[in-house]
């Protein structure tokens, strides 16, 4: 099997979890090492461990309702058409409880810029939510542009970090957000784990209540196993960092390099924009993207289609410029840090042979079985 469907990085947690007692490695040292990750402390920010990054992103909002949208009046919140469902549907259910939620337009662009949320800034503005980056196109959106402008305009400003988290330590507060969360198993630790940062003086309220859990921000019982998975996920991504930064970009280089060599009609729609290493979508031209996935699954090549937590690529696709009868033919790859050269090579000689089936049943010459 390769699997070039990898928006997140599958790891062991039980093999893990006994390595890492081996170790010596405890809940503490756990809190510890999570806090240095992301350059905080007790004293200059506030840490959440949750469930997942959506209940993370679900705790932002609810915070920010009540404790900065009610008592400020002030109830206009932003976020862009390039987002996934934890953001889009989360912010979408404030507009049943009196907020103004405004889905920007990125104007075409598979990049969000300031240009593209600066009109729809309003005297009322409070809160703007975006991600860091586009998984389905690998765009990095101009976080640094948009927080000066949240800076400028007093508007409180969320970034989900989940696709740039674990190649670097995070400095919370060089972002200039004053929340970010994180999903765990999107670099590599175990499914159901989540962090929220935010700003000390910025109030949390909790989705479940007791008081007890996490200083009264979370209740419920404290997963140490998950706790002390993620830590170590950090870690082990910390020690391929290297391997990210040369190794990934070499491999991208070499995988869209041999599609548009060798898979007839495949061009890059994204090559030009600001990428994330793990990311890839190619067109081409003429063969249908849903066929052309059923086949390379019947050869052992995964590949997705987004849905679930995800935009379905066809809609997505069409909001970043491409057109409309065009979108079927675009694929989006995605593949951990540990995929080598071999593989890929692999993967590019049956996306070949594939699309050429593909093709000669769109045009009359092939069976689709």
């Amino acid at each position: 099997m390769i699997y070039l469907d990898q928006l997140t990085y599958k790891r062991d947690l039980l093999n893990s979890f006994k390595e890492d007692h081996a170790n010596g490695r405890s809940l503490k040292f756990a809190w510890q090492e999570i806090k240095s990750f992301f350059s905080i402390n007790d004293e200059d920010a506030t840490f959440v461990f949750t469930s997942s990054g959506a209940e993370a992103i679900a705790q932002v909002y609810w915070s920010v309702y009540n404790h900065e949208i009610l008592p400020s009046g002030l109830n206009h919140m932003i976020t862009s058409n390039l987002e996934e469902a934890p953001i889009l549907m989360g912010l979408e259910r404030y507009n049943k409880l009196g907020a103004l939620v405004d889905v920007a337009d990125s104007m075409g662009r598979a990049c969000l810029t300031r240009e593209a949320l600066e009109p729809y800034f309003t005297p009322y503005t409070k809160f703007v939510s975006i991600s860091a980056v586009s998984v389905q196109t690998g765009a990095r959106h101009d976080l640094e542009s948009i927080s000066q402008l949240c800076k400028e305009k007093g508007v409180l400003l969320h970034i989900d970090m989940s696709d740039l988290v674990g190649y670097k330590p995070i400095d919370f507060h060089k972002l200039q957000a004053d929340y970010i969360t994180v999903d765990g198993a999107r670099f590599g630790a175990v499914e159901g784990t989540g962090v929220l940062l935010a700003k000390k003086e910025r109030k949390i309220e909790p989705l479940i209540l007791d008081y007890m859990g996490q200083k009264g921000y979370r209740g419920g019982a404290l997963d140490e196993k998950k706790i002390i998975d993620f830590s170590l996920a950090l870690s082990v991504m910390l020690e391929k960092a290297e391997k990210y930064l040369i190794h990934l970009p070499l491999l991208q280089k070499f995988f869209e390099e041999s599609c548009v060599k060798e898979v007839p009609g495949c061009s890059l729609p994204f090559k030009g924009i600001n990428r994330v290493a793990h990311v890839s979508a190619i067109q081409i031209e003429g063969a249908f993207n849903e066929l052309l996935i059923f086949y390379l699954r019947e050869r052992g090549v995964h590949v997705h289609l987004g849905g679930g937590m995800l935009q379905q690529t066809g809609g997505l696709f069409e909001k970043v410029g491409v057109e409309p009868f065009k979108t079927s033919e675009i694929l989006s790859f995605a593949w951990s840090i540990d995929m080598d050269r071999q593989t890929i090579h692999q993967a590019v000689q049956v996306i070949k042979e594939e699309v050429k089936r593909v093709l000669a049943v769109k045009s009359g010459e092939g069976s689709t079985w």
